[in-house]
């Protein structure tokens, strides 16, 4: 690589010159030959004296993260960013080194920044593809710490904004009710997203709790277990139910608002009336629920929530098994279905989003970045 070679290029220097190198070269001959204790007294004095500050933080940086020291790498490279943002090697390094000591949100930033400051399309898509990973590591990383807390003092804070819509649970008439309560609450969750007042908590975090915890299908749906998640996930409500389908295809609805802070269960307001089209009880289920929650959609914002994502039932199901396909890791098979979806509906905004996440995550399972590395610039 482009930084090996510069580093031989040095090593060489200092051999022939020995005291006319300076500290910075020097260091950058002993990181060329990854002699990465020897290099970094000479970055460190190089610091020191006040010369080429900014690079020598940069490369002393690289040289803990080649050292597998994440912390002290993450260090040095914040000062070598903050004298130069548009210095994409260091930012590059600050990324995975952030990713490697696990701060995720940070990490997602600093890759974000890389990204603009690479010309470089198929770069920057392999760190689109990366950003998607490290989405699903911080929510690995947020569900692993609520269950810790779930004995501590803090279990029973609540976010007063924060809604979670569980998985209602369908009753039989569906050809796969899995699916279909998968894709439920994606729409759900993405129409009440855009009132910009609540933190909905996205489906993917929700599939992550249930996991951990380890919840079968029944469990799930559990009046207490649905208690526990809004605890879990510091929720003021949980959105929780059911939607019946009879054999002749008509859908009625039952649900409920939790308030996880007082315990009451506050029934959802729906029309009586029966009906066969889902997509149009899934409207009115944005509505009651909002409407339960105290708010009146007008204007721009009702005309937003009334349009619908998709009218086929097909695209809905194969969404639905997509998303599952997600949640249990099988990418390809997830990627799949997707597709299908969108040929059976091209214009299903929401399942163009989950397959390219799918098929970003996918990529980044057996992603090397070392190609990213050669595109950073000193």
């Amino acid at each position: 690589m482009k930084f090996e070679k510069c580093g031989i290029i040095v090593y060489i220097l200092v051999s022939i010159l020995g005291c006319g190198v300076s500290n910075y070269d020097r260091g950058m001959g002993f990181l060329g030959q990854e002699e990465f204790n020897k290099a970094i007294p000479y970055f460190e004095a190089a610091i020191d004296s006040g010369v080429n500050i900014a690079d020598a933080h940069r490369e002393l940086g690289i040289t803990y993260y080649k050292k597998e020291m994440a912390q002290q790498a993450a260090n040095h490279l914040r000062i070598a960013v903050s004298n130069n943002r548009k210095d994409s090697r260091a930012t590059f390094f600050l990324a995975i080194a952030l990713e490697e000591n696990d701060d995720f949100d940070e990490a997602l930033d600093t890759y974000r920044k890389f990204i603009t400051l690479n010309s470089s399309q198929s770069i920057r898509q392999d760190i689109r593809s990366r950003l998607a990973l490290i989405k699903d590591k911080r929510d690995n990383q947020i569900v692993q710490e609520v269950v810790a807390e779930e004995l501590g003092v803090s279990f029973n804070k609540v976010q007063d904004n924060r809604i979670v819509v569980h998985y209602l649970e369908v009753t039989p008439g569906s050809v796969d009710p899995v699916a279909l309560q998968k894709s439920l609450a994606g729409l759900l969750i993405s129409d009440l997203a855009k009132v910009n007042r609540y933190d909905i908590v996205r489906r993917s975090l929700l599939q992550k709790l249930i996991n951990v915890i380890d919840l079968d299908q029944d469990a799930v749906l559990n009046t207490k277990n649905v208690k526990r998640i809004g605890h879990l996930l510091h929720a003021q409500h949980v959105v929780s139910g059911k939607i019946e389908e009879s054999s002749d295809g008509v859908f009625r609805s039952n649900l409920f608002l939790n308030n996880i802070g007082s315990n009451e269960v506050q029934p959802i307001s729906t029309p009586e009336e029966e009906g066969n089209d889902l997509f149009e009880l899934q409207k009115v289920l944005v509505f009651g629920i909002l409407e339960s929650l105290g708010i009146q959609p007008v204007g721009a914002l009702k005309k937003t929530l009334l349009k619908k994502e998709t009218e086929s039932m097909s695209a809905l199901i194969l969404f639905g098994q997509g998303l599952d396909s997600v949640d249990r890791r099988d990418y390809t098979t997830a990627a799949k279905l997707l597709r299908d979806a969108l040929s059976e509906d091209p214009n299903f905004e929401l399942a163009k989003r989950a397959l390219n996440e799918a098929e970003a995550l996918e990529i980044s399972r057996s992603q090397d970045l070392s190609r990213s590395e050669e595109h950073t610039s000193e």
